[in-house]
């Protein structure tokens, strides 16, 4: 199986503290691959930083490329919740800090040679930013 982020997907944006009430929308971009010699069932999980101390991250939602593909969303708590002593060891967002949504999509089968892509698609804000 392999995973494979598609250059279409959103790079990056230039943002100020002033922007803390502006949103853009962001996509990211996946294209999921069966290498294997046989039909597998697999189930597929993306994390995404949802929220930061209860500021809105990105209202992110997944686009399955097929109907027969069922995402599951839930809400994880991060690992640690004083995200600013965690923050200055790291200036990454992640999972481990913010609340996050996990999508998991389970694909009963997923033929030899199949390729599937998947979208994560929402509005980014910049509010979260002023806490850091």
């Amino acid at each position: 199986m392999v995973i494979s982020r598609q250059e279409e997907s959103t790079k990056y944006f230039n943002f100020s503290t002033s922007d803390e009430k502006s949103k853009k929308e962001a996509e990211h971009r996946y294209r999921v691959n069966n290498l294997s010699q046989r039909d597998v069932a697999i189930s597929i999980n993306f994390w995404v930083p949802i929220l930061l101390n209860g500021v809105t991250v990105w209202d992110v939602a997944v686009v399955a490329p097929l109907e027969s593909v069922h995402c599951v969303a839930e809400r994880e708590p991060p690992q640690h919740p004083d995200f600013l002593t965690q923050n200055t060891e790291s200036l990454v967002l992640n999972c481990s800090i913010a609340d996050c949504q996990r999508f998991r999509c389970d694909l009963p089968s997923f033929e030899i040679q199949e390729e599937l892509d998947f979208i994560l698609k929402g509005n980014l804000s910049f509010g979260w930013a002023s806490q850091t």
